[in-house]
């Protein structure tokens, strides 16, 4: 099976049809083996799979028991009938499969491995076993170690099978003294991870503290960046309104009557406002937006002023004369854009189009002038059929995934900014042709 504990065989026998038993791909042989006490008839076999599940459905399957062996062909609900037999063990190898693939987002195929959800086998009366929901301590030798100072201090997870089978956040106790002692100043407090868990949150207090009172709030407000959040009455001096989105510097709270609110960030991430005072409303505003308002109109402005002066200079004469055509060196093009090809592409690209211009410098000279104009095409082509045979969902990757294609591209450019090189420097004949000249 796949690394993972939540894909392990428990997960096809417990009797919940949204946890799957998973092969690894290179999986060759998948097999599921089930023991139980006595001697007891099968009669079927059936083995589901959930729709989403990442995972290929078995469509047959071989059942090894020590009195022989059966094939048979599951159908479309997973189901086969077999011949009884009785016995104490059964190996179900799953000998072909609905090929299934994972779709990454650079479009390649990764083929992904057999899978069972749930499996029956009809006339053992076994299965599904449930796990246990009964919390039991695990014992301080397995959790995660709590580090205050120079202090080190092992912990107990305390969870039933159930909830260590279905992952999640589980509660832990140190184990040690009740009482740890913090020196005035800065202590830095570490969770090291366990070998099966890893610790997420400490809550460090020194006495008992009731759970806080949560009050909904109206929070108001058309405006995506203004809004309106309604503080609902309360006795308590120690008041913390929370809007449930990433915290952002961006977001000012004002007070409109008598208190004050001053920013803190709620579970490491909220955003939130201690408020100080009777305060019965906060008026919540996104600061940056005015400067980006701003800063449109500045540039719509700058605009219109630009196509006025642009019309208006058009529309005057003129004494000077226009500006005329300047010709740029052809090596200084080809650097030029052979170093920009690198800075997009890097050094691979950068030496694909180095090489296409100094092909240009070498051949271009004895060649037609317009002919590496035409060749440029051909890389480009190939490229094309790249992705061609290896479209987007092949089943052998897409091509915009290889290096190969780009690079064929990368030569394309190195040849169209070099195209001037192949004219530059061409001789010209200085004989002297037939021709006729008059005079008057």
């Amino acid at each position: 099976a796949v690394a993972d504990a939540r894909a392990s065989a428990v997960a096809a026998v417990d009797g919940d049809p949204g946890t799957t038993w998973a092969a690894a791909a290179d999986d060759e042989d998948p097999t599921l083996s089930v023991r139980w006490l006595g001697q007891r008839t099968v009669r079927a076999v059936s083995l589901t799979l959930d729709r989403q599940a990442a995972a290929s459905r078995p469509t047959r399957v071989e059942l090894v028991y020590p009195s022989g062996r059966q094939s048979v062909d599951l159908d479309a609900d997973g189901t086969a009938r077999v011949r009884p037999f009785r016995a104490g063990q059964v190996d179900v190898r799953i000998t072909r499969v609905q090929r299934t693939s994972n779709l990454h987002a650079d479009g390649g195929l990764e083929r992904v491995g057999a899978g069972v959800s749930e499996l029956r086998l009809d006339g053992m009366g076994l299965l599904p076993i449930t796990l246990s929901e009964v919390p039991f301590d695990i014992g301080c030798d397995f959790g995660p170690t709590l580090r205050v100072g120079i202090g080190l201090y092992p912990t107990s997870v305390t969870a039933s099978p159930r909830a260590l089978f279905e992952g999640g956040m589980l509660p832990a106790t140190v184990c040690g003294p009740p009482r740890i002692d913090v020196a005035p100043g800065s202590t830095r407090v570490v969770l090291a991870p366990a070998p099966a868990f890893r610790g997420v949150r400490v809550v460090m207090r020194s006495r008992t503290v009731a759970p806080p009172a949560v009050t909904p709030a109206v929070l108001s407000g058309a405006s995506p960046v203004e809004r309106e959040l309604e503080v609902p009455p309360s006795f308590s001096e120690a008041r913390i309104a929370v809007v449930r989105e990433n915290q952002s510097k961006g977001w000012v709270a004002s007070v409109p009557g008598p208190g004050a609110a001053d920013r803190v960030t709620v579970d490491g991430w909220q955003q939130g406002w201690q408020l100080d005072g009777q305060v019965e409303r906060l008026d919540l505003r996104f600061v940056p937006d005015r400067l980006y308002r701003s800063s449109l109109a500045l540039g719509g402005i700058l605009l219109v002023l630009l196509l006025v002066a642009g019309l208006w200079l058009r529309r005057r004469p003129g004494g000077e004369p226009p500006l005329g055509p300047r010709q740029v060196h052809p090596w200084a093009l080809a650097l030029g854009g052979v170093l920009a090809l690198g800075v997009m592409a890097g050094w691979v690209a950068l030496a694909c189009g180095a090489a296409a211009v100094g092909a240009t410098a070498v051949v271009g000279r004895r060649a037609p002038s317009d002919l590496v104009a035409w060749l440029s095409g051909i890389p480009v082509a190939v490229a094309a059929l790249f992705y061609w045979l290896r479209p987007l969902g092949s089943a052998d990757g897409w091509a915009g995934s290889l290096a190969a294609p780009q690079l064929l591209v990368a030569v394309t450019l190195g040849l169209l900014v070099s195209t001037d090189l192949s004219r530059a420097g061409r001789p010209r004949s200085l004989r002297r042709r037939a021709g006729r000249s008059t005079s008057r």
